[in-house]
């Protein structure tokens, strides 16, 4: 069940959390260490399998398995990342547009325009992906 964190107004799931923490851990340079010291231990063991297929086999299929996992978890926190940087955008396109408009400022209205015609256009370019991010009406 999501929970709506109240200070961002971003729903964040069980997964979005895993998917945090595992950028955190696989970002840092122990994770890196921890990959290299794999390879190294790999290479001594083509003893123990005594065919090379087999023994790239098992590298190939462990680090394609790895990368793939990781690869789908890294998007979810990049993506949410991205819509929280368009939210935090739309905010900012609203409150200059507003401003703009309190200038009464004959010679604005076109960037008015410009600055209010941009808010949410990310939504309206990629629409099968909906924005978890609610922003909160200042405008009442």
């Amino acid at each position: 069940m999501p929970d709506t964190t109240p200070s961002n107004n971003m729903c964040i799931t069980r997964f979005d959390r895993f998917a945090d923490h595992t950028s955190n851990v696989t970002s840092r340079a122990t994770f890196f260490t921890l990959c290299f010291l794999l390879c190294v231990l790999w290479l001594p063991s083509f003893f123990f399998f005594g065919s090379v297929d087999t023994w790239q086999l098992v590298m190939v299929t462990v680090t394609n398995v790895a990368t793939f996992l990781l690869v789908a978890l890294v998007q979810n926190t990049q993506w949410r990342n991205q819509a929280a940087t368009a939210a935090k955008l739309d905010a900012l396109a609203g409150a200059m547009a507003e401003f703009m408009r309190m200038q009464a400022d004959a010679d604005l209205s076109e960037e008015i325009d410009m600055l209010t015609a941009s808010i949410g256009l990310e939504q309206r370019v990629t629409p099968a992906r909906p924005v978890r991010i609610a922003l909160t009406n200042t405008e009442e």
